[in-house]
């Protein structure tokens, strides 16, 4: 799809300040987007937001925790006030809390499942009266390979990226009737800034060496993915969550 054929689309992305967020509301801007760039974060996001300003995109930052309902409600009605309306949006926001069950804290769990779960259900159901009275929108879920591949030490993380591929699922039946497609993403091995806190460089370099590619899969690679997902070219495509593994965790 050409930039053209976007042109006065709004795309709303989570989490936007920094990795797989900021590359998708870039490459969402580039594809002709003008981008809603949502982090919790207020100077984060006002200056990714103009910097992609600079680049002739039509950007705007705004401040909410996906986790907290009443923020998410708020940000979304700024979004709406400000561009007029709202056709994507890109569940991203995320957080990882690293440690076996029995160290986490009730604390430590609540943020990961607010975040993510809690997040992912918040927004889209912010979104959906728009999407549903426009007949028509598109929905991408940033879910993991963890979802099901799982691993020691990330049990939130991966019972909460579990829980946004099936709420996936759900959705997506739920709103076809309306013309709203809804679809997720699960990464592995990103070089973003969550993967780099929560590993160390020795430990990424083991991994990389072990992958069938021999390297991390960079943000803007899963960029590219989603912008595939929210075009008409993915027009019949919707329920489903597309691996992104280099053919490394496939299921």
């Amino acid at each position: 799809m050409s930039a053209s054929e976007n042109n006065g689309k709004v795309a709303v992305v989570t989490g936007a300040a920094q990795g797989i967020g900021r590359a998708t509301a870039q490459r969402l801007g580039s594809d002709g987007y003008r981008v809603a760039v949502v982090d919790f974060r207020p100077e984060p996001a006002e200056k990714v937001a103009a910097e992609f300003q600079e680049l002739g995109m039509d950007a705007a930052a705004f401040t909410a925790d996906v986790g907290d309902s009443a923020a998410v409600d708020d940000a979304t009605k700024q979004i709406l006030e400000r561009f007029g309306g709202l056709d994507v949006l890109v569940n991203n926001a995320g957080t990882h809390v690293p440690g076996e069950v029995v160290d986490l804290s009730n604390e430590d769990f609540d943020r990961v499942l607010d975040t993510i779960v809690k997040g992912t259900f918040y927004f889209s159901r912010a979104v959906l009266p728009t999407m549903i009275a426009q007949r028509g929108g598109s929905i991408v879920n940033v879910s993991s390979v963890w979802a099901w591949a799982c691993a020691p030490g990330a049990a939130p993380y991966c019972l909460a990226k579990a829980g946004v591929t099936a709420f996936t699922k759900s959705l997506a039946q739920e709103v076809a009737k309306y013309g709203i497609r809804v679809n997720a993403v699960a990464p592995y091995l990103v070089n973003t800034e969550l993967h780099r806190a929560s590993h160390s460089d020795e430990a990424r370099k083991e991994m990389a060496a072990a992958h069938p590619m021999g390297r991390e899969c960079e943000p803007e690679e899963i960029a590219a993915s989603i912008s595939f997902l929210v075009s008409n070219e993915a027009s019949w495509v919707s329920g489903e969550s597309l691996t992104l593994s280099g053919g490394s965790l496939l299921r």
